[in-house]
């Protein structure tokens, strides 16, 4: 084994390393895996002189191979001098939600080619989710508000992803629906100020303007550079319904592709759950109660969603039995897999009000645990810190 030199832009921010990584003297850095979630310690890494082991490889570091002391003289540097602080889910999602903003920006003002930039954005949404899904899908609820436009996209990704994991598509599927989740408003983006400064409904114009979008997303996007079909069709679709009531083509479900009926359930779902000055923002469970009740969503579909996210979604706020209350954190355990109705709940505040001095974990499944009520944020009026529940892949 010796250590082969590699190139800077072959570490990829928001991805697992697919080597252990090591310094000029042989110091390990970096273990296979891991994945670097914040920009600086991707250009902290860039400015040093990086090594892999390769079997059989020519070359070599400074030394010809790790070093177990110095080299040149000077003393080896301690990894860690080195060592990266641990990834947080929320850091990679705020950086998604950032460089999305850029990215739709820059497709609305020239076009270009955004193409790479949209990928990238998508496979750093990917990294998050897979580090830790529970934390992404509390985030929808949990996270910050700021940019509702963006946020939302990325929430729908979010949700799509998982929904497009289960059904087991491969990679580059997966990778078309959650580029067509980013970029599904495109066309709509210039509007969603007006939208969000309403408090009544959507005039007419303002429809008109929504039942273009599908079409105007599109034609930027391939304006863009983004010439995948399966993420245009997606886009194009993500307002079509089963019935065949949905714009722009009202399309029956037949002639809908599987894409776009993934991203529109997320779409719908997410924005349910959302408060908009125009919209009544339901609970978890009602949404998805809703959209089961509009029948505008292939049955299949919604019973795969209700079987990822639950009857009470990651993130749900709820009173517990024995007057505590708290937040879903997980499934929970075999006794309600197939619809996550006992899930595992961190209960916050006790019954009599009081904040607890640290999370609790419930099992709802048992009787004196199990859930009383689902409460609305607003209406738990408990404060929710993910790093306090879920540790520092949580932290801001």
């Amino acid at each position: 084994m010796t250590m082969e030199r590699i190139d800077c832009s072959q570490i990829m921010f928001g991805q697992a390393l697919p080597w252990d990584l090591y310094g000029s003297t042989g110091e390990l850095l970096l273990r296979k895996g891991h994945v670097l979630g914040a920009r600086y310690q991707v250009q902290k890494l860039h400015t040093r002189d990086l090594y892999v082991m390769r079997p059989g490889a020519a070359g070599g570091g400074p030394s010809g191979g790790p070093s177990d002391g110095a080299s040149d003289g000077a003393a080896a540097e301690p990894a860690a001098a080195y060592a990266m602080p641990p990834p947080s889910v929320v850091r990679m999602l705020d950086e998604a939600t950032l460089r999305l903003h850029l990215v739709l920006r820059a497709m609305l003002k020239t076009g270009g080619n955004q193409r790479q930039p949209l990928l990238a954005i998508a496979h750093l949404l990917r990294a998050a989710c897979d580090l830790q899904p529970e934390i992404a899908l509390a985030s929808i609820l949990h996270g910050r508000t700021d940019n509702y436009p963006v946020r939302h996209s990325i929430h729908t990704a979010i949700v799509a992803l998982q929904l497009a994991q289960a059904l087991q598509l491969a990679a580059d599927e997966q990778m078309a629906i959650v580029q067509a989740a980013l970029a599904m408003n495109l066309g709509m983006l210039h509007y969603h100020a007006e939208f969000d400064a309403s408090d009544a409904k959507l005039s007419p114009k303002m429809m008109e303007m929504v039942h273009e979008h599908p079409q105007q997303s599109a034609l930027l996007l391939r304006r863009a550079g983004v010439h995948d079909e399966a993420c245009l069709a997606a886009v194009l679709q993500h307002h079509e319904n089963e019935d065949g009531s949905g714009y722009p083509c009202g399309l029956p479900g037949v002639q809908i592709c599987q894409g776009a009926k993934i991203v529109a359930l997320a779409d719908r779902y997410c924005a349910a759950i959302s408060e908009r000055r125009y919209r009544k923002v339901l609970l978890p469970p009602e949404a998805l109660r809703d959209i089961y009740l509009g029948k505008t969503i292939a049955p299949m579909l919604l019973a795969l969603a209700v079987r990822q996210l639950g009857v009470y979604p990651i993130g749900t706020m709820v009173r517990l039995v024995n007057g505590e209350i708290g937040v879903v954190i997980s499934r929970g355990a075999a006794t309600a897999a197939e619809t996550g109705a006992a899930p595992l709940v961190a209960s916050l505040q006790g019954p009599r009000g009081v904040p607890l001095a640290a999370p609790i974990r419930r099992d709802t499944g048992t009787p004196l645990q199990a859930i009383r009520e689902v409460l609305s944020i607003r209406g738990a009026d408990v404060l929710v810190a993910p790093a306090r529940i879920w540790g520092m892949l949580a932290a801001p």
